[in-house]
C-alpha cells in the first residue's frame, strides 16, 4: 500500500513543485498584517527602552558617586556637561572627586545622550558629602524623555539622604 502511494507521488510531480498563487497571497497577507501591528509596537518598545537605558545610566552613576564619597571620605560631584556654552544634562555629565589636597579629579564621564533623548534636572550639580548625603539638603529631580513626539518621561529623584530612585509611573508631558 505504501509503495503504491510512493509511486503515485513520484508520478504526479507537477502537484508538489512549489506554492500555489493562493497559498502565496494568503501567506503575504498574514505577514503584512503582522508587520502592520508589529512595527509600531516595536518602535514604541524601542523608545521606552531608550528611556529606561538612560535612566539606569543616571541611577548607576549617582550610586557610584555616592559610594565613592562614602568610601574615600571626600566630596564627589556629578555635574552636567557643558557643550558649546550650554550646560545641560542632555550633554552628558562628569563625576568629579575633590581630593584631600583640594584638587578635582574626573573619575567618570557620560557622553552626550542619544538622539532625541533629553534630560532636565532641577540643578546643574549634585554634590555628595563624605557620608553620602546631599551637600544641599533638598530633593533633586530629573526628567528623561524623548522629544518631540514621544510624550512620556521617566523621573529620577534624589532625596537629601543621597538615595536616588526612578519613578516609572511619572508619565505626563513636560
Amino acid at each position: 500500500m505504501i509503495s503504491k502511494m510512493l509511486k503515485q507521488f513520484k508520478l504526479n510531480k507537477k502537484y508538489n513543485t512549489g506554492f500555489t498563487m493562493i497559498e502565496l497571497v494568503v501567506a503575504l497577507a498574514i505577514a503584512g498584517t503582522l508587520m502592520y501591528y508589529a512595527i509600531p509596537a516595536y518602535s514604541d518598545f524601542s523608545q521606552r527602552q531608550s528611556l529606561t537605558n538612560e535612566t539606569n545610566d543616571l541611577l548607576s552613576d549617582l550610586g557610584f558617586a555616592r559610594s565613592l564619597a562614602i568610601e574615600n571620605g571626600n566630596r564627589v560631584t556629578v555635574t552636567a556637561a557643558t557643550v558649546g556654552g550650554d550646560t545641560e544634562w542632555t550633554n552628558g555629565w562628569d563625576i568629579r572627586e575633590r581630593l584631600a589636597d583640594g584638587t578635582l579629579t574626573i573619575v567618570r564621564s557620560k557622553i552626550v545622550l542619544p538622539n532625541r533623548v533629553t534630560m532636565t534636572g532641577s540643578v546643574d550639580t549634585v554634590t555628595y558629602d563624605s557620608l553620602g548625603h546631599l551637600l544641599v539638603p533638598t530633593t533633586i529631580t530629573f526628567n528623561i524623555q524623548i522629544t518631540p513626539d514621544f510624550p512620556n518621561f521617566l523621573s529620577v529623584s534624589i532625596l537629601p539622604s543621597g538615595l536616588a530612585s526612578s519613578n516609572r509611573d511619572a508619565y505626563a508631558s513636560n
